[in-house]
């Protein structure tokens, strides 16, 4: 949401060190990879940097970012990050740290783009998602985008995933529970969850962090006229647990000393949880490169930039919005514990939903 404005101006078995839930053989050994259209052509393929589709009439668009080690016949995974309100594809990269990641770990990071959004009566005409289907059919959009790009680059269909920061965060949710067949896992950072309703019944692994010091989506939830509704997290993540037959916990470990695991128990598909403190609405690893007083003139606006909206609706001052922002815990990074979680044996086709 914020960097927007300045770029703009300017589980179930055991633990690990890091809180995860160990896992069985990794899941090459237990899976083939579902290979998409483009990998029966064979040889290096033509570089995908755009995705357009059009879908119920609408124009859709996402970056594509191809890893820079050599895509040949090989299917590469996929992971989809979904930006916040008020942000963009460009800055979700320059966000959460996926495209280097996907150089280094050979998958295709892909950045779809919302669209123009009211979120309520203070906040309207912002980008961002509809997840509840009021107007836009993410889902669908999803879905094609995903055929086009199997079309045009070699993916791994079984090993598609689904992360994405606050709104974007709740939306990989959304997606994973309307695209069982499609979604192999999802993370959310800083969900804005707005309901724990999913009315499918594959499994789904999921992981998620939260900072304590959230102003924007509060851990523990929120419910105003202004600033909307906003599930707890643990009601959020606890809804998701049931739903993967989770039949103990939540337990908390220690992974440092402002970070816990809670990792629900007896499940068939994982559900974990970070929560952290000395951490506001940011993506854990990854602290923005501004400086305050740069964001609370910006947040302030000026007379060419109105006022951040959501600033206001949710009734704090640009000062204290960009401190929250900033506050970044970097005792953990986020970005490699996604990848670890969605390589490590979860891929669409075991039974139940269960582990590959």
């Amino acid at each position: 949401m914020v960097l927007a404005l300045v770029l703009t101006a300017a589980a179930c078995a055991g633990d690990r060190a890091d809180g995860m839930p160990t896992t069985s053989a990794p899941a090459s050994t237990t899976a083939p990879a579902v290979a998409s259209v483009a990998c029966g052509e064979g040889g290096p393929q033509s570089p995908v940097e755009r995705i357009d589709v059009t879908v119920d009439g609408t124009p859709r668009t996402a970056q594509v970012h191809l890893p820079s080690n050599p895509v040949g016949s090989d299917p590469r995974p996929v992971v989809l990050s979904f930006h916040g309100v008020n942000g963009n594809a460009t800055l979700q990269q320059a966000t959460d740290g996926l495209t280097d990641k996907a150089d280094e770990e050979g998958f295709v990071a892909v950045y779809p783009e919302g669209l123009l959004v009211g979120l309520n009566d203070q906040v309207t005409g912002t980008t961002g998602w509809d997840p509840d289907g009021s107007e836009v059919d993410e889902p669908a959009f999803v879905a094609a985008l995903l055929d086009k790009l199997g079309a045009e680059a070699c993916i791994d269909a079984s090993r598609v995933y689904a992360t994405g920061f606050s709104a974007g965060g709740y939306l990989a949710l959304v997606i994973g529970c309307a695209l069982p067949e499609r979604i192999a896992a999802v993370a959310a950072v800083s969900g804005a969850y707005q309901s724990t309703s999913c009315s499918s019944g594959r499994r789904m692994p999921t992981l998620a962090f939260h900072g304590l010091e959230d102003i924007v989506t509060p851990f523990d939830g929120r419910s105003t006229e202004q600033a909307g509704t906003f599930v707890p997290v643990l009601e959020a993540l606890g809804a998701q647990a049931s739903r993967n037959g989770c039949t103990g916990g939540p337990d908390a470990q220690e992974v440092t000393a402002t970070v816990q695991s809670i990792t629900w128990t007896g499940c068939a598909a994982p559900t974990v949880l970070y929560r952290l403190r000395d951490h506001g609405h940011a993506w854990p690893g990854h602290p923005l490169p501004f400086t305050r007083d740069l964001l609370t003139s910006v947040l302030a606006g000026s007379a060419t930039q109105p006022p951040d909206p959501l600033t206001i609706a949710i009734g704090q001052t640009p000062d204290a919005m960009a401190q929250n922002v900033l506050l970044t815990n970097v005792d953990i990074d986020a970005t490699d514990i996604i990848w670890d979680f969605f390589s490590t044996d979860h891929c669409v086709g075991a039974p139940g939903g269960e582990r590959c």
